[in-house]
């Protein structure tokens, strides 16, 4: 008997090539960006852009092809300039791109992104538009008011996962569901000063990082005595009435990431969920769950409330507030909207702030001309 055929796709190279993609590519890159020079230099004579950027990818093919311009080809840094991102004490490194080169990622993850929808598990979130934490906290919430099965969860992550995962494995995993090679080219030359690790920051990343991923969701899926498993990015949480049943999966899990070189965080957890003042809750992308509510990250916490009062220090001293802390204050606040943490609000945020100032002060700052030629730590020029 012979086996059926998988279906692949094909001809997406090509469709990198039609000027209509490249067009949408740009016109997903310019929002919110449309006063940066780069932006306007580009837009005045955009025609003249989008033939020179065809020229580009028709000319990035294999060795063995025969290109018209090989000197027009995309080439990557060897270096690249970088951002230090900290997160409440983690430290992470991103990588930046400069205009053109964002665009030509664009461009891919416009031809690139049916694919990882159609492939990722409906309850994977992070880096997905309409997909964030706030998506991945409703989708926990339903399955702990749900009430069966979960009466212990396995939660996890992977160790260094952008740092160590490898192009070539990456590579290697869309060719089963891609049958194109120059197209393949395309998005392996992105990291050919880079072949262990796939660079935070870049568009491209996180969308091959949910590609990867999903070969994990399916296994966990078809588990019988699971529920659904919930991912944001690299960290994934898997509900089940059964202890053994979670333990028995570990050792699958940690096999199919050996299988893509990746390796399981040693601070994974089996517990038995929250119930009656025993058991724990999950902690889990910036949420505390309970069985009856859902409240913030102590760490999060912390931090939203101490920006609360040093706000109130400034205004008491009869000092400006930095841009970076009203936008931020405003930024927590949507911690405590989509979380059962009003008393906490009222006694530590809302004494000491006014959020309906800040976010005047936000529009107003939003609606001025020359805003993107202000310092990057800008003092508002109006107080709470």
């Amino acid at each position: 008997m012979t086996e059926l055929c998988k279906h692949q796709y094909k001809y997406l190279y090509s469709k990198m090539l039609q000027e209509d993609t490249i067009r949408t590519a740009w016109k997903n890159l310019r929002k919110g960006k449309t006063k940066r020079p780069g932006v306007i230099a580009i837009e005045k004579n955009f025609e003249a852009e989008v033939k020179k950027m065809r020229l580009m990818i028709l000319n990035t093919k294999p060795e063995g092809y025969k290109v018209e311009n090989p000197d027009l080809a995309y080439e990557p840094p060897k270096t690249r300039k970088v951002k230090i991102i900290n997160e409440r004490g983690k430290i992470r490194t991103a990588y930046l791109a400069e205009l053109r080169e964002q665009w030509y990622f664009h461009i891919i993850v416009e031809v690139l992104r049916p694919i990882v929808i159609k492939r990722i598990h409906k309850n994977s979130c992070g880096s997905i538009p309409g997909r964030g934490p706030h998506t991945g906290k409703k989708t926990v919430e339903k399955l702990i008011r749900r009430g069966k099965g979960i009466k212990y969860f396995l939660k996890f992550d992977i160790r260094h996962f952008y740092d160590t995962l490898r192009i070539d494995i990456v590579i290697k995993e869309l060719r089963k569901d891609i049958a194109d090679e120059l197209f393949l080219h395309c998005i392996e030359k992105i990291y050919k000063y880079s072949r262990r690790g796939i660079m935070i920051g870049l568009f491209i990343s996180p969308w091959l990082a949910n590609y990867i991923l999903s070969g994990i969701d399916t296994m966990i899926d078809n588990e019988v005595n699971a529920s659904d498993p919930v991912r944001y990015m690299d960290d994934i949480t898997v509900f089940s009435g059964s202890k053994k049943t979670l333990h028995r999966l570990l050792p699958r899990i940690k096999m199919e990431l050996g299988r893509l070189r990746l390796r399981l965080k040693r601070n994974y957890q089996v517990c038995k969920f929250d119930y009656a003042d025993k058991g724990r809750p999950l902690d889990f992308m910036g949420f505390l769950f309970f069985r009856q509510k859902t409240l913030i990250r102590k760490s999060i916490l912390i931090h939203s409330t101490r920006l609360a009062r040093n706000l109130s220090r400034a205004k008491e001293a009869g000092r400006r507030f930095y841009e970076g802390s009203v936008r931020a204050m405003i930024s927590c606040m949507g911690w405590f909207l989509h979380t059962d943490s009003y008393n906490c609000y009222k006694a530590e945020i809302k004494p000491f702030v006014n959020i309906g100032k800040l976010k005047r002060i936000v529009s107003k700052l939003d609606k001025e001309e020359n805003h993107e030629g202000m310092e990057k730590r800008n003092l508002c020029y109006e107080t709470i």
